[in-house]
């Protein structure tokens, strides 16, 4: 069985060897660069959830964030986008892989999140981290 990723990250060159890492292991992977697609995804009933997203936290606001009360407090859309996968995929692991300080992420996102650095994880180490977080990924 291949399992889904859903990878979100504006910068799409640089993630190519993370997509390359998860197709080479198996994993099915969509890949976004922009918070309405992402919306578009997720709203959209005919696709099946992810097993797993990666999220970069730094994005560049889309259409509907520009017009949030959330956005306008100043918000990053990341944490924003975070927060409606979450509650959208309720069973579904979000990994935040983004170069952004991790002590800037903690006053933002929730105390348990899976965050991680790019500098500190490349590509098949990612790999290791999904296989333990997918259930019944073995």
């Amino acid at each position: 069985m291949h399992y889904s990723v859903l990878l979100v990250d504006d910068e799409k060159q640089s993630m190519r060897w993370y997509h390359k890492a998860l197709t080479t292991s198996g994993f099915k992977v969509s890949q976004l660069v922009n918070p309405d697609q992402v919306r578009d995804f997720i709203d959209n009933p005919e696709n099946r959830p992810p097993d797993v997203i990666i999220l970069d936290i730094m994005l560049p606001p889309g259409a509907w964030y520009r017009n949030t009360p959330q956005a306008q407090r100043g918000l990053r859309t990341g944490v924003l986008l975070y927060e409606e996968c979450l509650s959208k995929y309720t069973r579904t692991p979000i990994i935040v892989l983004t170069n952004v300080n991790k002590p800037d992420l903690a006053k933002a996102l929730p105390a348990d999140a899976h965050v991680f650095s790019k500098l500190d994880v490349p590509p098949f180490r990612l790999v290791d981290i999904l296989r333990g977080l997918v259930p019944s990924y073995n």
